[in-house]
């Protein structure tokens, strides 16, 4: 694609990946902001731990997003 060509190109650093209907990202290498755009819950992919810093939770391996939600993520070490 030429979006992938050009991403290449300029250096651009793509965000995580993410299911469709979600917008994801990197603030720095530990914290990312994650929303949901779609009228359902829909399940984030992650690698390890993670804390949601705007719901004080913890997760391993995986989170779900609400409908229309956010969640502010800091990956474990």
């Amino acid at each position: 694609l030429i979006i992938d060509k050009l991403i290449a190109q300029l250096g651009i650093k793509r965000g995580p990946e993410v299911p469709s209907g979600v917008m994801a990202r990197n603030v720095d290498d530990r914290h990312v902001l994650y929303l949901n755009t779609t009228p359902q819950s829909l399940k984030i992919g992650i690698k390890g731990t993670a804390k949601s810093l705007l719901y004080d939770k913890n997760y391993h391996n995986e989170f779900e997003l609400t409908p229309y939600e956010p969640d502010f993520i800091e990956l474990g070490k």
